[in-house]
Formats: structure tokens, sequence, C-alpha cells
């Protein structure tokens, strides 16, 4: 057995083997976190990040409960050509699934409805919405918001190339692009 120099770190005294066994032995995702933390969250949408952390999952276990219906309202907001997702989830939906068991059948609620959603998701229910509001209520950059308009998925009617001006937005393309991105 060598001798170590004192004050020096060894992560793992365990022989190379073992490490690489315990590297590839999978670690079971923690559902339930110890400490409860209480967040506000006013934005109707928010990333498949935060929702891993809520529920102390990784984004792809994530991912499979808007797949298999756990998580029932989540939708794409990538741009037109982008090939990586850019997923956000209904913060009513995170409520309910953190508020079930692991083990229990997909939320299943006949109450929810497109237009109940809409409600949850937009701001007031006028022809026009204000950039600023989507960007807030979308959780997403204004920047983002901007290449959405620029791609042709959103409607702007007053696109100023300001550091201050923000678009006006029509309601009807906002939901159609909604409707186009919604992860059933």
């Amino acid at each position: 057995m060598t001798e170590q120099k004192s004050g020096s770190y060894t992560p793992c005294n365990r022989s190379p083997a073992t490490r690489y066994m315990l590297a590839k032995t999978p670690i079971p995702p923690a559902r339930k976190i110890p400490c409860s933390v209480m967040v506000q969250i006013k934005a109707a949408l928010v990333p498949v990040q935060f929702c891993g952390a809520v529920l102390g999952l990784s984004d792809n276990e994530v991912m499979r409960m808007i797949y298999d219906g756990r998580l029932k309202w989540a939708w794409d907001l990538r741009r037109k050509n982008a090939k990586k997702a850019f997923v956000f989830v209904l913060s009513q939906s995170l409520y309910q699934a953190q508020n079930t068991t692991a083990d229990s059948n997909p939320i299943q609620n006949d109450n929810e409805s497109w237009e109940q959603t809409l409600d949850v998701i937009l701001p007031h229910k006028k022809p026009l919405i204000k950039g600023s509001e989507l960007v807030r209520t979308f959780s997403i950059s204004s920047q983002h918001m901007m290449n959405l308009v620029n791609d042709g998925l959103l409607t702007a009617l007053n696109v100023r190339r300001t550091r201050t001006a923000t678009p006006v937005i029509s309601r009807d393309s906002v939901i159609k692009f909604l409707k186009e991105r919604r992860i059933l």
C-alpha cells in the first residue's frame, strides 16, 4: 500500500474497477424531495428543466411524463428550423403532477378544455397582445419572441427595431402557434 502525502485529496480510495462499476450503476431518480420549498410561479408556462427540478427527475423522465399524459399540457416553442426541442409545460399541469404519486394513472380531467387552458396562458381576451406580456407568460426571452415573429410563426403588427419597443402580436396567431405546437 502506498502512503499518501499529507494534505493530498483523494476523492475515492476504491479500486479503478470498483469506481468504473459504480459509475455504470444507474441511480434511481429521487421521487420525493425531503425538504419542501414554496415557490410561487407567475408564468403560465415553465421550461422542462424547471419541471425536472421540482419533480426531482431528469429532462428525459419529464418528457416521458408528457408523452404518457401525466403532464397534460405541454408545447414545443422552438424556432421554425431548430432541431433541438424547446419544451414548456403549463404550470397547473406541473402542480397536478407534483401532487400525484408516481404509480397513479395519468391525469384525466374532463373539465379541462382548450378554452380554459388558453384563459390561463393568455393574459386577456383582447385581439392584440403586447410582446412583453407574451414573453412573461411564455417564460421566454424577448429575443426568442422576436425570432418567432421573424420566422413567421407569430404575427406582429408593429415590428420596430428600437431597443425599447415591444411588438404587438395577434392573439389569433398565438392561438394558432399553440395549437400547432402542442405535444400530445
